[in-house]
């Protein structure tokens, strides 16, 4: 464990040397989501709803030998985490270890940096909130994160051989990429830009997930819809990240925008069902296969072994792309998730009218 830890110390330093640029910051004014309400709690609907999920909420136990996906390098000012199946966050700090589900927000003038457990670096600006992703929802397994709400930078490693893309998934779809360095943002309304400052990222929309993927090069950003839609790339000659949020805040309309969350939610949950039914009915192929092959392999019938094997790949194939939109679908629901109870705690007045109307 030890080893493991200095080792994502080095990566996070390494990356530090390389890239002069400071972690981004929003200009935001407005309290986030750590902001203290004084209005009182949001209304019954608008908070986690971990506890209508028919489980008793508590955090995982780990193994002492588990190795973390990631570890926190950096904290500045207010930053908490919640590990995976907790209700609440708690204080982190340096060198807090996280695993897959564990989410980390910051407050306001807060910022914290992580290294994950290929050496990538991730960046937190203030009043975000970030998790780190599963490396097994792939073929070949890799480092991810998910940027729920603010904005997050990445310096993203080479991949070793054999080793998967690094992905971050957002509200709206999934930033996937094999080294370089870039900034992705969430809207309050849920809309995603991603600016690259180096190398090349491929874009992934929700709302037509197997499409070809959006193409976006150092120098140039792209955006996400709320939707799921993907736009064309642009030119991204500056780094603006806090007046596009501030621009983004500004023209935000509160009751539509809760709204369209509470919508979008249904949609993703619905979607989310019926994703698992088709994993259920991809596990039953593999199963199939590996039954009917084990038998060929048996009797020495290769025949019927060889014909088996494209239809069994192909299923293994299935289960591991059903695999990645299932981590796309949850995430998204996870971030609608963080953004609703923000817009309410900035805006309780106008959010608990809607919620209640």
């Amino acid at each position: 464990m030890t080893i493991l830890l200095a080792a994502l110390g080095m990566g996070a330093c390494k990356k530090g040397d390389e890239s002069k640029q400071e972690p981004i910051a929003s200009k935001a004014t407005e309290p986030g989501a750590m902001a203290k309400d004084k209005a009182g709690a949001p209304p019954k609907g608008a908070t986690d709803s971990a506890s209508s999920a028919g489980v008793a909420a508590g955090g995982i136990q780990r193994d002492d030998k588990e190795g973390p996906a990631a570890v926190v390098t950096s904290v500045k000012g207010t930053v908490e985490l919640r590990r995976v199946g907790e209700t609440t966050f708690a204080a982190a700090k340096d060198d807090t270890k996280l695993y897959s589900g564990d989410q980390l927000r910051t407050g306001e003038s807060s910022t914290a940096t992580v290294a994950l457990a290929d050496q990538s670096v991730m960046e937190v600006a203030e009043v975000s909130t970030v998790a780190i992703a599963s490396r097994e929802s792939t073929a070949d397994p890799a480092s991810g994160a998910a940027v729920l709400s603010g904005l997050a930078r990445f310096t993203v490693t080479p991949r070793a051989p054999g080793e998967g893309a690094f992905r971050v998934y957002t509200t709206a779809g999934v930033v996937v990429t094999r080294g370089t360095v870039y900034g992705v943002g969430v809207a309050a309304s849920g809309e995603v830009r991603v600016g690259v400052e180096a190398g090349m990222v491929d874009l992934f929309g929700l709302s037509a997930f197997d499409a070809e993927p959006v193409v976006v090069n150092g120098g140039s950003a792209a955006t996400f819809e709320a939707n799921g839609t993907v736009g064309g790339a642009s030119p991204w000659p500056v780094d603006d990240w806090g007046t596009w949020r501030d621009e983004r805040d500004a023209k935000l309309e509160i009751s539509a925008t809760v709204g369209a969350h509470a919508d979008a939610m249904a949609a993703l949950e619905a979607s989310l069902i019926a994703a698992y039914a088709d994993l259920d009915a991809a596990a039953d192929s593999v199963a199939t296969f590996e039954a009917t092959a084990s038998v060929a392999a048996d009797k020495g019938d290769t025949a019927t072994y060889t014909t088996s094997l494209p239809d069994g790949a192909a299923s293994i194939e299935a289960s591991f792309s059903l695999g990645m939109r299932l981590e796309a679908l949850t995430w998204a629901y996870a971030s609608r998730a963080a953004l609703a109870p923000e817009i309410y705690v900035r805006h309780p007045d106008v959010a608990t009218a809607q919620w209640e109307a």
